[in-house]
């Protein structure tokens, strides 16, 4: 049976002709870009006839890599030059950029290439230089005299002293001084101080307490500096705390048994305070079993000092018809027990019928 004769090979229609090639006009990496590219790019012209869309991809690869010619067209043709940014890439790689139009029978028309290097940085603008002030230290603070409190000449020095220049920059924190007074003998400036002194605006006056009686002392003046060394005054001229005076001893003027013998009343008055002043209650009124017996000792002191000359206090828990001796005890400016004089008491006690008074 005879067989149809071939059909010749069809002929392309006369009147279709290629897309022109578009233009990537540049390729940038911004300094906040890690992963992505921004392609400007420009379509060239259209096909005959014109491809479907959308006709035109723009992809990124990596260096040296071929234009793709089956990428997936997602682009419909722009009237002019446009901006694509292309994502999903990697830090620091380099890569080879293309806009790629669509042809009319479906082929790729590739841009040339226009390679670009990703940042490495975290998203952060790259610092290429930097410039910093250099830094200034504080300058010593100077005391221009010291002299023992007036109230408290055995225990406090005031130090008048004026602030040197902040260093630059500042030292932080609200206060950035300290002021100490130390022991003359082998006297250094303190280290590793609490600052708690602030700025004065001009000279100034601190009182430095908790001092030693009659002890030779200097001052100094610590400054914080920017970052955070000590800066010392030079050492203050030398003062003496004024020594202290013990407190005088009380003096009880009548010891009394109450008619039931088992409490007295003490009258007394006490004695000169010591300087420095004692703090707390500074008295305690007992009296000790037996006649003779001595002060007591390693006593707690519950008896504030009298504002009159003469005072009356009672003690209780005696024994009727017993003997005791009678003190007033005085605190010390450094806690030592000062004595009055004992006097010695014999307690009122009943009969079996509870109605005569013995002694």
């Amino acid at each position: 049976e005879p067989q149809p004769e071939p059909q010749p090979n069809p002929t392309p229609n006369p009147t279709s002709s290629n897309a022109g090639t578009p233009t990537a006009t540049s390729s940038r990496n911004l300094l906040q870009q890690t992963t992505s590219i921004d392609v400007v790019w420009t379509p060239g012209t259209q096909s005959v006839p014109p491809a479907a869309e959308p006709s035109f991809a723009v992809v990124c690869v990596t260096s040296g890599v071929a234009c793709p010619l089956s990428p997936t067209f997602n682009i419909n043709r722009p009237g002019a030059s446009t901006t694509t940014k292309v994502t999903g890439l990697n830090a620091g790689a380099t890569y080879d950029c293309y806009a790629i139009a669509k042809n009319w029978d479906g082929s790729a028309v590739c841009s040339s290439t226009s390679a670009v290097t990703l940042n490495k940085d975290s998203g952060k603008p790259t610092i290429t230089s930097t410039t910093c002030p250099p830094s200034v230290d504080a300058t010593a603070a100077t005391i221009s005299a010291v002299a023992t409190t007036a109230l408290s000449q055995e225990t406090s020095i005031d130090v008048t002293w004026t602030a040197g220049t902040d260093s630059s920059p500042a030292a932080t924190g609200t206060n950035t001084f300290y002021v100490a007074c130390v022991a003359s003998v082998g006297a250094t400036c303190p280290t590793g101080v609490t600052f708690n002194d602030g700025r004065p605006a001009g000279q100034t006056t601190t009182t430095v307490g908790g001092l030693t009686p009659g002890t030779s002392y200097v001052c100094y003046v610590v400054a914080k500096n920017w970052n955070g060394a000590e800066v010392c005054s030079l050492a203050s001229s030398a003062v003496t705390t004024a020594a202290a005076t013990s407190a005088a001893a009380p003096t009880i003027s009548s010891v009394v048994s109450i008619l039931d013998g088992q409490s007295a009343v003490v009258t007394w008055s006490p004695g000169a305070v010591s300087a420095p002043a004692a703090t707390g209650p500074s008295f305690y009124v007992a009296c000790v079993a037996g006649a003779g017996a001595t002060c007591p000792t390693g006593l707690t002191f519950d008896v504030a000092r009298p504002s009159t000359a003469t005072t009356v206090s009672a003690v209780g828990g005696l024994t009727p018809g017993a003997s005791y001796t009678c003190y007033v005890v005085a605190k010390n400016w450094n806690g030592v027990q000062v004595c009055s004089s004992g006097v010695d008491l014999i307690t009122f006690y009943l009969d079996t019928n509870g109605v005569t008074v013995k002694c």
